[in-house]
């Protein structure tokens, strides 16, 4: 089994505004075997200041990491474009034993995590791996600023309700 190389880029970065979308930011889960905690960012792609600025950045680290590694293909498959065309990045950070990650509102006071559909901004790093002659970028959650609450939080079903019916959820 060939090992993992990671290259950590120590700048923490602030993504442009975004909703928020499955935040898991106060108990991890499991994922690929670890404890995780994690968000995803839904980006507006039609709003240039928020769109380009990050896929930039995005863009100009992998050169940066292809050309320390003498010019090697740097997969940068950090933005997902669904089938629709919204486009979101996850951020995830491995659970070390270090807590729920940091929330904090636009002031810097620590705050309620997020719930889907709240306006946020992802403070975030990067890092270029390589394994076994390929290589590639990740970003990693570092803390998440709380813009606007403007998410409707999930209900759970009445007890009474037919819990097959879909329209519990608000």
């Amino acid at each position: 089994m060939t090992n993992i190389q990671m290259t950590y880029d120590k700048t923490v970065r602030i993504s442009p505004f975004g909703k928020c979308w499955s935040p898991n930011l106060t108990k991890s889960e499991k994922k690929f075997e670890h404890p995780m905690y994690s968000v995803t960012l839904g980006i507006d792609r039609d709003d240039p200041t928020a769109f380009d600025p990050i896929r930039k950045t995005l863009n100009d680290f992998a050169k940066a990491f292809s050309d320390s590694l003498g010019g090697m293909k740097v997969d940068n498959k950090i933005i997902y474009i669904s089938d629709k065309g919204n486009a979101s990045i996850r951020f995830n950070i491995r659970d070390k034993g270090q807590g729920a990650v940091p929330c904090y509102n636009e002031d810097g006071e620590p705050t309620e995590a997020p719930i889907d559909g709240d306006i946020i901004q992802v403070k975030y790093s990067l890092a270029g791996w390589t394994m076994g002659g390929k290589a590639g970028i990740k970003v990693y959650l570092d803390s998440v600023v709380v813009v606007e609450r403007s998410g409707k939080p999930k209900k759970e079903p009445p007890p009474e309700s037919n819990e097959d019916d879909d329209d519990w959820l608000t």
